[in-house]
């Protein structure tokens, strides 16, 4: 009986864990802070990194973790999504292809390398960017980087001939480059971040994370967090508002 108490205490004993994943966020510091003094989180470890990589060694290392992140990780397998972020009333958005100075002459999208920020394993990126723009003929080659921010830097280098943005980076874009963006190709709905488990069944995650205040949803670029409803492809079409 002693052993296995000793056994099972630990396990018993265990926090809930939620690994965050915003790349987005102006700073991981205060995301965290912000997280942790939530009282929806209260006796949950957070962790909050704004790279990929960072990401996925946090959750190898606590596999029992929830996890929030942007809808791409569905593609990982064995993540299950318990809730769906809402902003401004709808629960998707659109990815856009950029480029400096593109024209209609310039050839095909296929012709140069694509800049991406890495939100998903890179085993799974060619699945993605199938996903996202089936009509397209997309350049098969890609220059993976871990933030935002070195979008711009490789597009502005010339370094790739395009980049995939979300509508924020593009708002960024066009206010680095007046004048000279040109939007290639938009993609199909994509979800906003999410809520996601690798434990079938009802979670608790759910229940705690749809209690989360103005100021870490806020933070995190969201309105609310709703149950999520799902459909046969849930990271590529969100359900209508």
């Amino acid at each position: 009986m002693i052993r296995l108490l000793a056994f099972l205490l630990p396990v018993l004993c265990q926090a809930a864990e939620l690994v965050v994943y915003a790349p987005e966020t102006a700073s991981s510091l205060r995301l965290h802070r912000i997280l942790a003094a939530d009282p929806a989180l209260e006796g949950v470890e957070v962790f909050v990194t704004s790279r990929w990589r960072t990401f996925e060694d946090q959750l190898a290392a606590h596999p029992t973790a929830w996890a929030l992140a942007n809808a791409p990780l569905l593609l990982e397998p064995g993540w299950s999504p318990v809730l769906q972020g809402r902003r401004l009333g709808v629960a998707s958005f659109r990815y856009r292809v950029i480029a400096i100075d593109a024209s209609p002459s310039a050839g095909p999208l296929s012709a140069a390398t694509m800049g991406l920020l890495q939100e998903c394993g890179r085993d799974r990126v060619d699945r993605m960017i199938a996903d996202l723009f089936p009509a397209y003929q997309l350049p098969g080659r890609h220059r993976m980087v871990g933030k935002p921010a070195d979008l711009l830097q490789i597009l502005g280098l010339e370094l790739v001939g395009s980049v995939l943005v979300t509508p924020t980076q593009a708002t960024q874009a066009m206010a680095s480059f007046p004048g000279r963006v040109r939007v290639l190709a938009e993609s199909r709905p994509v979800r906003l971040p999410l809520v996601a488990v690798r434990q079938p069944g009802e979670s608790p995650a759910a229940a705690r994370l749809a209690g989360l205040g103005a100021a870490a949803l806020t933070e995190l670029g969201l309105d609310t967090l709703v149950p999520f409803a799902g459909d046969p492809t849930p990271w590529i079409e969100a359900t209508a508002p």
